[in-house]
């Protein structure tokens, strides 16, 4: 409760009463939220407030009041019998509202342990298709026609009324939306026969244990026949039921392939947690870290002390003669490997016959890299187009396959692929050296 003398303002709680003869310890807005669901049209809201001596009291709302004009009231007639006249006029198109809700007048308890009920959910409708135009234009006319005969009085009767003339309408015009039944997969052809089988050979096993030895041997042999003819159908329902299960499997992995995936590599979960958050940070905190983390190690007593390097780390960045080396070296490589291409794919009988070696140094020959980027091409073409870090499949350019590719398109590709091999080899050197303490050779 607000102490007598001082001025109340809509966000603060107080006893509100509304002209229904309801009454709770709330804010403004929740008297509002009430006159909207009870329909009671606030026509007054009798508050429990005061104001200082030198004060007028202020207005609970801002929002004026509206009310139904004098045209829309018969003569002699109140507002309150008005709206009722209309609510009894939608009887049909309205339906008698659940989800009002229940309000206790507040003793001892505090307004969060107001209990409401839950709405009770109405079916939905089958509303047509938002490409059906002509359904959607001769519904929004029928529509305009009802709320402007139906729809009137006050703001707040109109807001309460809209929403179920809407529903109602579509409901009567469209029907309602029905779950999908599941119907149960009926027996194939297959199956059916071999739960024919099934029943023969039971039925002969008993007639054999029953019968003359004459009778048995003829029974076996019936028997013999039932057995491989259900050895051959179960063989292939199994084949039939494998192709089935890799067909959905592959439609979900095309569907979604970061779930099926995810699905195929997460460990099974089961069970149910029991555990509280607390508990769970605790164990969380003590499995992932480690409270000596700032304590030194120390050297071990086994391990023995490395001596001193003899030169110096580098640590100066690389210098312009050790860039033109590497420039002029794969620009060197780069020319070798395509005189290699030239000399194969010449149109000249006489030179693509002769089998001409290009010279090279000792450590690295032009046709052994021409070679082995042609494979690497291959592989690649049989390994497929893969992620690249959190990229999607067949994000970016699309990666050109060696046996898609032209003439003149697999020249540039084997160049491309050995530049980028003897620069894998530049960084996988850079990557050794400052483990020995030099950065040149």
């Amino acid at each position: 409760m607000v102490p007598t003398g001082t001025a109340i303002t809509n966000e603060q709680r107080t006893l509100r009463k509304c002209s229904c003869g309801w009454s709770n310890v709330t804010t403004h807005r929740g008297l509002r939220i009430h006159q909207g669901k009870a329909k009671c049209g606030g026509t007054s809201q009798m508050q429990s407030c005061t104001a200082p001596a030198d004060q007028t009291s202020r207005r609970q709302s801002q929002v004026e009041h509206h009310s139904a004009t004098v045209s829309d009231i018969a003569y002699g007639q109140t507002e309150e019998e008005h709206l009722s006249q209309q609510q009894e006029q939608l009887q049909h198109l309205v339906p008698t509202p659940h989800n009002e809700y229940q309000e206790e007048t507040p003793s001892s308890e505090t307004p969060s342990q107001t209990r409401k009920e839950r709405p009770i959910r109405q079916p939905k409708v089958r509303w047509p298709k938002a490409s059906d135009k002509e359904a959607w234009r001769s519904f929004d006319q029928d529509l305009h026609i009802i709320l402007g005969k139906f729809l009137q009085g006050s703001v707040t009767t109109k807001l309460n009324l809209f929403g179920n003339i809407i529903y109602e309408e579509g409901k009567e015009r469209f029907g309602e939306r029905t779950g999908r039944k599941s119907t149960p997969r009926e027996p194939g052809r297959r199956e059916r026969e071999i739960q024919n089988l099934v029943k023969e050979r039971r039925s002969l096993r008993k007639a054999w244990r029953k019968a003359v030895d004459s009778e048995k041997e003829g029974l076996k042999a019936l028997w013999a026949q039932i057995r491989t003819r259900l050895a051959t159908l179960r063989r292939a329902e199994r084949i039939r039921k494998r192709r089935s299960r890799k067909e959905k499997e592959r439609a979900k992995f095309f569907q979604d392939p970061f779930k099926f995936t995810r699905s195929l590599l997460e460990e099974k979960k089961n069970g149910k947690l029991e555990a509280t958050a607390q508990e769970l940070e605790e164990y969380m905190i003590n499995q992932l870290s480690d409270h000596e983390r700032n304590i030194p190690l120390g050297s071990p007593g086994h391990v023995p002390r490395p001596a001193e390097p003899e030169s110096q780390f580098d640590t100066t960045p690389p210098r312009l003669a050790e860039i033109r080396k590497v420039s002029i070296d794969l620009g060197y490589k780069q020319e070798k490997a395509r005189l290699v291409l030239e000399l194969r794919d010449s149109t000249d009988p006489f030179v693509k016959n002769n089998k001409a070696s290009v010279r090279t140094g000792r450590k690295w020959r032009a046709e052994e890299a021409v070679d082995q980027a042609i494979s690497r091409l291959m592989h690649k073409e049989v390994v497929g187009r893969t992620q690249s870090v959190r990229a999607g499949l067949g994000w970016g350019t699309a990666t050109k396959f060696w046996s898609k590719a032209s003439k003149k398109e697999r020249k540039q590709l084997v160049i491309e692929e050995v530049v980028r091999s003897e620069e894998d080899l530049y960084k996988i050197k850079a990557l050794s050296q400052p483990q020995q303490g030099q950065w040149t050779t």
